[in-house]
């Protein structure tokens, strides 16, 4: 669900588009598979996990796979991930969403491999969100949700 959201976020930074060399239309950030005749550097992402916290707030885990030929470019595109998402709090501020307000980012893991079936780099990281649905939002300023036995939880 928070997936569009995440990587519209990516999409607009010049920087990751550079490292990427979008084309385009192409974003070179695909869901779960590269298609046919794509040229890397790119990213492939995947939700590897979606559920409750406490209350109305949700968390979600995405995985970001960053593949190169050049792993110092694989390198590259996971690090400028990291800057644009590991971004505990800030994130609230950071990405405009109509649907969900964003509480909290982090990275919480990775790992890298080389495939040598098709000689690329693989630089995984995997980051956490914090978000809950804006439907449940009771102020203005996002300040308040409501619980699902109607008592006011005050976000952080």
């Amino acid at each position: 669900m928070i997936e569009l959201d995440i990587i519209n976020y990516l999409n607009n930074d010049t920087i990751l588009s550079g490292l990427l060399s979008t084309t385009g239309s192409d974003t070179k950030i695909y869901p779960l598979q590269v298609p046919l005749g794509a040229n890397t550097p790119f990213i492939i992402y995947n939700l590897i996990s979606d559920g409750g916290l406490k209350e109305n707030i949700r968390e979600s885990s995405l995985s970001f796979n960053c593949v190169s030929e050049n792993y110092n470019t694989a390198e590259d595109i996971r690090n400028r991930i990291a800057k644009i998402l590991d971004r505990q709090d800030e994130i609230s501020r950071l990405i405009d969403s109509n649907t969900f307000r964003y509480l909290w980012s982090k990275k919480v893991g990775g790992a890298e491999f080389k495939d040598s079936d098709i000689d690329v780099f693989n630089r995984t990281s995997i980051y956490d969100f914090e978000y809950v649905r804006r439907e449940f939002l009771l102020t203005e300023d996002d300040e308040y949700i409501l619980t699902e036995d109607g008592e006011r939880i005050i976000l952080q």
